[in-house]
C-alpha cells in the first residue's frame, strides 16, 4: 500500500498539474461567484423564475453551476490536467522512469487515474463547495440544509457524471493519440461544441436533466435519476468503455 501511495503522491505533486490545479481552482471559483451574482440579480428582477422551485436560492445555485460558461472554462481544465498525467512525462522523458521501477501496467494506469480523477474533483467541486456556504452564511443552517437536500445531492451527483464524462474522453484520446497536443486539440472542441451549437450532447446534455430535476421535481428518487436514458448512456457505460478501451491500449503496447 506504500508503494501505491507513493506514486499517487509523486503524480499530484509534479508541480506543472499543481500549477494547472490551483489555476483551474481560481478560475472555476471566479466564474462560479460570478454566476452566483448574476442570477441572484435575475432571480429577484424576475420572481416568475423561481416557480416550482424549494427555494430561489436553491434555483441560483442550479443556474451557477449548470452555466455553459463555466463548463467550457471547467472541460479545458480537466482535459489539460488528464493530458499532463498521462503523456506529459512521458513526451518529456522523466515520466519513463516510473514505468522502470517495479510497477505494473496496470498499477501505473490505476494510479494515474486516481490522480486524475482527484484533480479534476478538487478543480471543480472544490470551489463550488467552498463558494456555497460563503455566499449563504447569513441564513444560520440554510447552506447546511441546501447542501443535504436531496435536490442537491442529485445535483452533484450530475456533476460527477460530467467530470468522468470529460475525463474518460480526454484519457482515450490521451492514450490513442500519443501526442499531448492533439490529444487537446481533438478533446476540446468534442467538449465544447455542442454548447457552441445548443446540441443536447454530452456533457452539455447532462445538464438539462439536472436542471429539469431542480426546476420541476421530475424525479422522485436519486434511483429514478440514474434510469434516464441520457444519463445511463453517455455518463455511465461511455465513461466505463473509454476507461477499459484506454487500459487495454496500455496494456496491449509499449509506453510511448
Amino acid at each position: 500500500m506504500g508503494r501505491i501511495a507513493s506514486l499517487i503522491s509523486w503524480e499530484l505533486n509534479e508541480h506543472i498539474r499543481v500549477l494547472v490545479a490551483v489555476t483551474g481552482v481560481l478560475t472555476v471559483g471566479l466564474i462560479f461567484q460570478r454566476g452566483i451574482l448574476v442570477s441572484m440579480a435575475e432571480v429577484t428582477s424576475n420572481p416568475g423564475y423561481v416557480d416550482g422551485l424549494e427555494s430561489v436560492s436553491g434555483h441560483v445555485i442550479v443556474r451557477a453551476v449548470t452555466s455553459p460558461g463555466l463548463w467550457v472554462v471547467v472541460s479545458f481544465f480537466i482535459a489539460l490536467l488528464v493530458a499532463l498525467v498521462f503523456r506529459a512525462g512521458i513526451e518529456g522523458g522523466y515520466g519513463l522512469t516510473v514505468y522502470s521501477l517495479p510497477y505494473s501496467k496496470l498499477e501505473i494506469f490505476s494510479m494515474k487515474l486516481v490522480s486524475s480523477v482527484l484533480l479534476s474533483f478538487t478543480v471543480v467541486l472544490l470551489p463550488i463547495f467552498v463558494l456555497i456556504p460563503l455566499n449563504f452564511a447569513d441564513t444560520p443552517g440554510f447552506a447546511a440544509s441546501l447542501l443535504l437536500g436531496r435536490h442537491f445531492i442529485e445535483l452533484t451527483a450530475v456533476l460527477v457524471i460530467a467530470i468522468l464524462y470529460i475525463l474518460s474522453t480526454t484519457l482515450f484520446l490521451s492514450v490513442l493519440s500519443r501526442n499531448m497536443l492533439a490529444t487537446l486539440v481533438v478533446a476540446f472542441p468534442i467538449l465544447t461544441i455542442p454548447y457552441l451549437i445548443n446540441a443536447n450532447l454530452p456533457p452539455r446534455g447532462f445538464f438539462n436533466v439536472a436542471v429539469m430535476d431542480a426546476l420541476f421535481g421530475q424525479y422522485t428518487s436519486f434511483g429514478r435519476l440514474l434510469t434516464n436514458s441520457t444519463i445511463i448512456s453517455f455518463g455511465i457505460l461511455v465513461p466505463a468503455l473509454l476507461i477499459a478501451f484506454s487500459l487495454l491500449l496500455t496494456l496491449r503496447r509499449d509506453v510511448r
